[in-house]
């Protein structure tokens, strides 16, 4: 595992983790409660009760946001392990692959104690949207850092 690829996928993960988060708080808004997305998250930690809350509540609004951003930043380095050598078109379309089976596995395979949330609120067309957002900036992240890496190949 070469810590430069990781330190790549942490910082990958960290911007996919604002994309993703700000597709949330945009379908939350057009709902009129921009948090409840968000907020859903704190289900795994809290319970039930992230549900009901869709206003800013800091135990829930703040736990709900280290759980995604860990989440995402776990994510981007899996995803940055198991595509190390890849640019271009060829991650994104990885990246945009890997996204696909983590909304299969995140919101179809996981005990429901485990699932995001946000999958209860939003419609299924919003949740591929979070997760296309979240492929997005993962592979445009990824492929910036490994544009300037001193390993690149040249003309990238």
């Amino acid at each position: 595992m070469r810590r430069q690829t990781v330190r790549e996928g942490l910082r990958a993960g960290f911007v996919a983790a604002a994309a993703s988060a700000g597709a949330l708080w945009e379908f939350g808004r057009v709902r009129g409660q921009p948090l409840e997305p968000i907020n859903a998250i704190a289900h795994t930690f809290i319970g039930s009760r992230a549900f009901f809350v869709t206003q800013w509540q800091p135990s829930v609004t703040l736990t709900a946001l280290v759980i995604h951003t860990a989440s995402v930043c776990a994510w981007g380095v899996v995803i940055a392990l198991l595509v190390p050598k890849l640019r271009g078109g060829r991650l994104l379309l990885a990246v945009v692959l890997c996204s696909a089976a983590i909304y299969a596995l995140e919101t179809n395979l996981l005990p429901e104690s485990l699932r995001p949330g946000f999958e209860r609120i939003l419609t299924p067309r919003e949740v591929g949207v979070v997760y296309f957002a979240f492929a997005l900036a993962l592979a445009a992240m990824l492929h910036h850092g490994r544009r300037r890496s001193p390993d690149a190949l040249p003309g990238d």
